[in-house]
C-alpha cells in the first residue's frame, strides 16, 4: 500500500509541474502579446508624431496668424499715417520689410521648436523601447523559471516513483 501511494503521489506531483508549467506558459505568452501590443502602439506614436509637419500644429498657425494680423495692422496704419502725412513710398516699404523680418523670425523660432520637439519626441520613444525591452527580458526570466520549476517538480515526482517502487 505504501508503494501505491508513493506512486500516486509521484503521478499527482508530475500532473501539477505539467499543468503549473502549462499556466506558466500561457501567461507569458498572454505577457508578450500585451508587450508587443504596446510596442507597436509606440512605434505608431513615434511615426506619427516624429514626420508630422510642426508648423501645422494649432499652436504654431496660432503664432503665425497672430504675427502676421499684427503686422498687417502696423503696415496699413503706417500706409494710412503716410497718406496722411505726405510721407515717402520708401517709409511705407521700410515698413513692410520690417515686417516681413519680424515674420521671418517668428518663423525661425517656430522651426527651432520643431527641432526641440523632435528630440523631445525621440527621447520619449526610446525610452518607451527601453521599458518595453526590459519587460521582455522580465518574461522569459518568467519563463525560464517557470521551465526550471517544472524539471524540479518531475526530478522530484520521479525520485518519489522510484523510491516508491524500490519499497515495493
Amino acid at each position: 500500500m505504501l508503494g501505491l501511494g508513493g506512486i500516486i503521489g509521484g503521478a499527482t506531483s508530475i500532473i501539477g509541474g505539467v499543468v503549473g508549467g502549462i499556466a506558466a506558459s500561457n501567461a507569458a505568452k498572454q505577457n508578450a502579446r500585451i508587450l508587443n501590443a504596446q510596442q507597436q502602439r509606440s512605434q505608431n506614436w513615434y511615426d506619427q508624431e516624429y514626420n508630422s509637419d510642426y508648423t501645422q500644429r494649432a499652436d504654431a498657425q496660432a503664432s503665425l496668424n497672430a504675427a502676421r494680423a499684427l503686422l498687417a495692422d502696423r503696415y496699413n496704419k503706417a500706409q494710412g499715417a503716410a497718406a496722411v502725412s505726405g510721407a515717402t513710398d520708401e517709409s511705407v516699404a521700410q515698413q513692410k520689410e520690417a515686417a516681413n523680418n519680424t515674420l521671418a523670425d517668428i518663423t525661425t523660432n517656430i522651426a527651432q521648436n520643431a527641432d526641440a520637439y523632435k528630440d523631445q519626441v525621440r527621447q520619449n520613444y526610446v525610452n518607451e523601447q527601453n521599458s518595453v525591452d526590459a519587460q521582455k527580458m522580465g518574461v522569459n526570466n518568467q519563463k525560464a523559471q517557470a521551465i526550471s520549476q517544472a524539471a524540479a517538480g518531475f526530478a522530484q515526482a520521479g525520485a518519489g516513483l522510484g523510491g516508491a517502487i524500490d519499497k515495493k
